[in-house]
């Protein structure tokens, strides 16, 4: 019978992974995909829940209007929150007031059927098309500057409320129209009655939001707006609205995913690119290879003094022999790593009997002139050193 070498019982190959050398393996990137997954999911349900975008009825978040309609519920008020124009058509009545916000989610005929809708109607930052099409007696120029304003009309709602976010540069042309908040670029607020009803536009939404309710008079003005009537219908659509003869058409993956679930795809797709980049690191086992050649001691110290010497580097040879000495002597004495130069030559000093300023000196001094310099330098570190150790 024959005995195999060490050196090829050495270079034989690894035996294969048990089971538990796969789980070893693989537990820190499955335990960071399920803490992924968890905080995805927390996040999502989050969102779906507090975040809505401006001026939401059910938004708690700065842009969202939910603090508003809290306020309109204490004093009685009933509001509906319409995500689509069949909800807003089964929940106005004459006796309520239709508040349409994203007015650029609606396609021509959805605003023809936001125009039908009975009741008195405020228009919250009108596109050209919704303004055309809801508030026909107002006209637009475009945003105003920002910055509160005082009513300087006669609107009793306006004159409740008083200073308030409110900008823009809207115009009225129907007759008794009534302009708020204007300044030189135009209003911010415009109203008119037509056919029986009471049609307002408020070029910023600002006042209404959560963010700016608290701020002049944010909330006496979104109070004395929406609540006239005992019924509010909030049109506010989550998502564009087609018109009816593009309703069947079919739609991108991504449009019909909701937004969190977009959020959390987004995360898991980076958790995976963190999980490779931290793995391609570890490309196996570690293989045990003769060196080529023993390279001994002296031979590595002698080389890199050459290249000290050859590039004049005599300061940073001096440093490596000075933190040499510190960080063997340190220990000695009782001195922490981070120890000071005044408590480094005290320690010395005290311990060997020399001054402490030439020991300072000595440890800490300016680098060497010259090679001859240098080696002296060595030299009185060397007797330092034997000094602490047999003291």
């Amino acid at each position: 019978m024959t005995t195999q070498a060490p050196e090829a019982q050495a270079g034989a190959a690894p035996a294969s992974p048990s089971g538990g050398d796969l789980w070893r393996a693989a537990r820190t990137p499955v335990i960071i995909a399920v803490v992924v997954i968890i905080a995805a999911t927390g996040l999502a349900l989050l969102q779906g829940s507090a975040t809505k975008g401006r001026l939401d009825p059910m938004g708690a978040d700065h842009p969202g209007s939910r603090a508003l309609v809290e306020l309109l519920k204490a004093r009685g008020v009933t509001v509906v929150a319409a995500r689509t124009l069949a909800d807003a058509r089964k929940a106005a009545t004459p006796d309520s007031t239709v508040v349409i916000t994203r007015p650029g989610y609606f396609g021509p005929q959805g605003l023809s059927g936001l125009a039908a809708l009975p009741g008195d109607r405020v228009l919250v930052e009108p596109t050209a098309d919704a303004r055309t099409a809801l508030t026909p007696g107002i006209t637009m120029a475009g945003p105003g500057a920002d910055g509160p304003r005082d009513p300087k009309c006669a609107l009793p709602a306006a004159q409740r409320a008083g200073n308030a976010d409110v900008s823009g540069r809207l115009g009225a042309t129907a007759p008794g129209a009534v302009t708020c908040y204007t300044d030189a670029s135009g209003a911010g607020l415009a109203q008119y009655r037509a056919n029986g009803r009471t049609i307002t536009a408020l070029a910023n939404g600002a006042p209404l939001t959560n963010g700016s309710l608290d701020a002049r008079g944010n909330a006496a003005l979104g109070l004395n707006l929406l609540g006239a009537h005992r019924t509010v219908v909030w049109v506010c659509p989550l998502r564009p609205q087609p018109d009816s003869s593009a309703a069947d058409q079919a739609k991108p993956l991504l449009q019909v995913l909701p937004s969190p679930a977009k959020l959390a795809a987004v995360q898991l797709f980076i958790a995976v690119l963190l999980v490779a980049a931290w793995r391609m690191r570890r490309l196996g086992p570690v293989v045990a290879e003769r060196l080529p050649v023993v390279v001994r001691a002296s031979e590595t110290t002698e080389g890199r003094a050459g290249l000290y010497r050859a590039r004049r580097a005599r300061d940073r040879a001096a440093e490596a022999l000075r933190s040499g000495v510190l960080s063997r002597v340190e220990p000695l004495l009782g001195l922490p790593p981070d120890a000071g130069p005044d408590a480094v030559a005290t320690a010395v000093a005290g311990r060997t009997g020399r001054d402490a300023a030439d020991v300072r000196a000595l440890l800490y001094g300016a680098a060497p002139e010259d090679d001859s310099a240098l080696v002296a330098l060595a030299d009185r570190l060397d007797t330092l050193e034997r000094e602490v150790r047999q003291s």
